[in-house]
């Protein structure tokens, strides 16, 4: 959906989407298809030193998750809740950059990896120089278990030469209005 949106912008350069859920990287290659700048790789983005990883699917897919989800993230949306679980290939974001061949610098990235955030970031440290901006979906409260919640993650891309340069509310509880989850887009400041 997001690299949908940015076409929609007028975005004509190359995109690189990851999507580690069959389901939804069925999808994603339809889209793909008809964009000779957009590519994919249906893997997992991960630190961890293993080939593969399982992911809890959500029932709407877009919860899917390395982690557990919490009482509090399932009893406030119910399709949050698994239906079944995938064994996905795994590889960091370092490798990533140089299957690609990626050599420029001033790219975006985006994470939205529903809690393991952090994990992601640290498979890309020797390579996090090359965006000038990243986009990163954080958590006030706990939606996954052992999920590194937004003041870690905001240290680290701060201890990374990372500063916020706008924050979009986004998944709340409905009914009190209280926020849980919010964007925040960092700027490289090197």
């Amino acid at each position: 959906g997001y690299s949908r949106m940015l076409r929609r912008f007028g975005y004509k350069k190359e995109i690189i989407s990851i999507e580690p859920v069959s389901h939804s990287y069925k999808k994603l290659l339809k889209f793909c298809s008809k964009d000779e700048k957009w590519s994919s790789k249906k893997l997992i983005i991960s630190n961890q030193k293993k080939s593969k990883l399982t992911i809890n699917v959500s029932k709407d897919f877009d919860n899917s998750s390395l982690l557990n989800s919490t009482k509090l993230h399932t009893e406030n949306h119910q399709n949050a809740k698994y239906s079944h679980k995938e064994e996905i290939e795994c590889d960091t974001l370092d490798n990533l950059i140089d299957y690609y061949s990626i050599d420029e610098k001033n790219l975006m990235l985006k994470i939205d990896v529903q809690g393991s955030e952090m994990d992601v970031l640290k498979s890309g440290i020797n390579n996090l120089t090359k965006f000038k901006l990243v986009q990163i979906e954080l958590s006030l409260q706990p939606l996954y278990e052992d999920q590194i919640l937004y003041k870690e993650i905001i240290d680290f891309m701060n201890d990374n030469n990372f500063d916020i340069w706008s924050i979009y509310p986004g998944y709340k509880k409905k009914s009190i209005g209280q926020l849980y989850q919010f964007d925040a887009i960092f700027y490289n400041q090197t």
